[in-house]
C-alpha cells in the first residue's frame, strides 16, 4: 500500500539530492535555537517549499520531534469520510518512503471518534505530502499516520479531538512514547498582504489562548480562508484535553515576500502547542 509522491518536482524538488540540500537548509535552527522544544502539536504551512519551506522549517527545527508524528490536513481535492485515516503501507518521497504506524492508526480509527480508513482524500492532496521530507531529514526513522479532515461540524471536531487525546494518554499511560501531532494549515489565501496579516493574527490569537471553539468561530465568522482550520481545531482540542498549558508563533510570512506580489498573498504560520 504505497501512496506515491505526486507533487514531487513541482512543489519542492524530485531529485534525491536537491531534496535533501533543500530540505536541510530550509529545516536550519535560528541563532540560538536548540531544537529542545517538545511539543504536543506543531501547526506547518504546506505551500510550495520557496513560499512556506522555511516558515515551516523554523518550526520543526526547534521542536524535539518523537517518531511517530500524527499528521492532520485538509482536504483540497477529494472530499473524503469526514476523518479519513491513511492507515496502510507507506508513503513514497525523494528521501525514501515513510512507513505508516498501523498499529497507531488502528487505535485511532478504533477510539470512537468519527475516524476511518478513507484513502481518496490522500491520494491527489499536497497538504502532507510537501512536509515529509522537511520532517524526515530532522528525523530520518519517522513514522506518520496521515489524517484527512474533511469534516466541518464543530461538535464532530471537538468529539474527534476528545477522543484522539484519549488515545494518546493510553499510549503515554502504557510506558510508550506520545506521538506529536502535526497540522497541515496555510492561512489567509488570495487577499492583499495587510489583509492577510490583520486576519491571520485574528486566527492565530484564538489558537495561541487554546481555545479550539473560538479558533473555529473567529475563523468561520470572519470568512478567514484558512484551509487547515478544522484539522487545527481538532488538534487543539486533544492538547487542551492533554493538559496544554501555553502556545507559541514561531514564524510567519506571507507569499508576497517571495513573489512581489502584495495585493495577492497566502499567509503562512509556524505554531507550536505545548
Amino acid at each position: 500500500m504505497l501512496r506515491e509522491a505526486v507533487v514531487a518536482g513541482r512543489f519542492y524538488p524530485g531529485n534525491p539530492v536537491q531534496a535533501a540540500s533543500e530540505a536541510a537548509l530550509l529545516t536550519s535552527p535560528l541563532p540560538g535555537e536548540s531544537g529542545s522544544i517538545a511539543p504536543l502539536m506543531m501547526m506547518l504551512p504546506h505551500a510550495g517549499w520557496v513560499y512556506s519551506g522555511r516558515v515551516a522549517g523554523i518550526t520543526i527545527a526547534s521542536c524535539e520531534l518523537p517518531r511517530d508524528l500524527i499528521i492532520l490536513a485538509p482536504c483540497h481535492r477529494v472530499l473524503g469520510k469526514g476523518l479519513g485515516v491513511w492507515d496502510k503501507g507507506a508513503w513514497a518521497g525523494p528521501l525514501g518512503a515513510v512507513p505508516v504506524n498501523e498499529d497507531l492508526a488502528s487505535e485511532i480509527i478504533a477510539c470512537d471518534g468519527g475516524f476511518q480508513a478513507d484513502y481518496a482524500p490522500h491520494e491527489q492532496d499536497h497538504s502532507i505530502e510537501v512536509l515529509l521530507p522537511l520532517l524526515k531529514i530532522v528525523r530520518p526513522d519517522i513514522r506518520i499516520v496521515p489524517v484527512a479532515v474533511s469534516c466541518n461540524d464543530l461538535e464532530s471536531l471537538i468529539a474527534g479531538g476528545k477522543a484522539l487525546a484519549r488515545v494518546l494518554k493510553a499510549r503515554e499511560a502504557s510506558g510508550g512514547e506520545r506521538p506529536l501531532l502535526v497540522v497541515s494549515s496555510d492561512m489567509s489565501h488570495f487577499v492583499s498582504d495587510e489583509e492577510a496579516k490583520k486576519q491571520d493574527a485574528k486566527a492565530l490569537e484564538a489558537l495561541v489562548r487554546l481555545d479550539p471553539k473560538e479558533l473555529y468561530k473567529v475563523v468561520v465568522e470572519n470568512n478567514i480562508s484558512m484551509c487547515g482550520v478544522f484539522p487545527a481545531t481538532l488538534a487543539l482540542q486533544a492538547c487542551v484535553e492533554l493538559g496544554a498549558a501555553s502556545a507559541d508563533l514561531l514564524a510567519y510570512a506571507t507569499s508576497g515576500q517571495v513573489s512581489g506580489d502584495m495585493g495577492n498573498v497566502v499567509g503562512y504560520a509556524g505554531v507550536v502547542v505545548m
